[in-house]
């Protein structure tokens, strides 16, 4: 049990006592734990081709405007939960449109000791950015900024929902031949 709040909280308690020796191999874990990437981070990906730029999903919630993120889909506050809920393998953070103008919205499904919360958070558009409402709000300069913001809050175990793609089952000749 010890193992599990030290690496959740990543943090070694002050009340526990140890031998030194006990405390150094306890520090050389946690700073490795820090280090280590966990399972669902994605490596970078290379810089898209040219002539994939203008590629577009198919899927009719998905948002075409350029420059937003891969995450943002036309959905409402209960439609994003919904999705978040269903498939919960496709990530765990929605952007979406605010019911205000120019504004934007999150929604999160966070993992807890106690299971799942979701949660929405409202994202003020700004002259210099966005600012992400919280007690304290936190002011960024993209919508791209917004999504690591909260990538980060949560230790990296919440990721943008991307919607799975469905494989073609057969290969056809094109038009004017193959």
């Amino acid at each position: 049990m010890i193992c599990f709040c030290v690496f959740w909280q990543k943090a070694i308690p002050d009340k526990l006592e140890l031998m030194p020796g006990q405390r150094a191999n306890l520090e050389d874990a946690l700073k490795q734990e820090k280090k280590r990437v966990l399972p669902h981070s994605r490596p970078a990906l290379p810089p898209r081709p040219s002539f994939l730029q203008s590629e577009s999903m198919t899927d009719s919630s998905k948002s075409t405007k350029p420059g937003m993120p891969e995450c943002f889909y036309d959905v409402t506050r209960k439609e994003a939960e919904q999705m978040l809920e269903e498939n919960p393998q496709n990530g765990g953070i929605i952007l979406r449109p605010s019911t205000l103008p120019n504004n934007y919205a999150l929604t999160l499904r966070q993992p807890t000791t106690s299971g799942y919360v979701k949660k929405n958070y409202r994202l003020t558009s700004t002259n210099s950015g966005f600012v992400i409402e919280l007690d304290t709000p936190v002011s960024v300069s993209s919508l791209d900024k917004v999504i690591e913001y909260f990538m980060e809050k949560t230790d990296y175990r919440v990721h943008p929902y991307t919607a799975s793609r469905e494989y073609d089952t057969r290969i056809g000749k094109a038009e004017g031949g193959f």
